[in-house]
């Protein structure tokens, strides 16, 4: 069964539309430039650009997967936000997306082995010093190297993740 994707209007932000394969794209619009004239700009998907987390962003508009559910199912009740079913904060497919409570969304770390710390973290203190101490590889292929992502490496590497080495 094919999965159609749903466009729907991002509330707050006019002239965006959200999908529900996790896509933002901008509408066909009109604009007047400098001198006053009126330029048409047509509308399309927008490129999203993973954070250091690991997160699909959109210049100006943000996290992907709170634009998605805002689309869809409205703003969260207070104390919710958004929780990826999978455990991928890449996959922002509507049917991956729900709102649950922080504790929650947590707790879903632990059950996907993402949680980052203690019994959970694929790196262990040995591993970020070779890395730290490694020249002339990409942060790419030390990522897939011990399995974590670029940012992670980056991270790492400028001390804003296991900065106590």
């Amino acid at each position: 069964m094919v999965d159609l994707e749903v466009w729907k209007p991002i509330p707050g932000r006019p002239g965006y539309e959200a999908s529900s394969h996790g896509r933002i794209r901008s509408l066909d619009r009109w604009i007047a430039d400098h001198n006053g004239r009126r330029l048409f700009l047509r509308g399309r998907t927008l490129k999203q650009v993973l954070n250091a987390d690991g997160y699909p962003v959109v210049g100006g508009l943000g996290y992907v997967h709170r634009a998605v559910m805002l689309s869809f199912n409205g703003p969260p009740a207070n104390g919710f936000e958004v929780a990826h079913n999978d455990g991928n904060p890449a996959n922002n497919l509507l049917t991956n997306l729900r709102y649950d409570t922080h504790a929650g969304n947590h707790a879903d770390r632990l059950t996907h082995g993402t949680h980052g710390r203690g019994a959970n973290a694929k790196l262990t203190a040995y591993d970020v010093i070779v890395i730290r101490s490694v020249i002339g590889e990409t942060t790419r292929a030390l990522a897939k190297r011990y399995g974590v992502s670029d940012a992670c490496i980056r991270l790492i590497l400028i001390k804003r993740r296991w900065r106590w080495l």
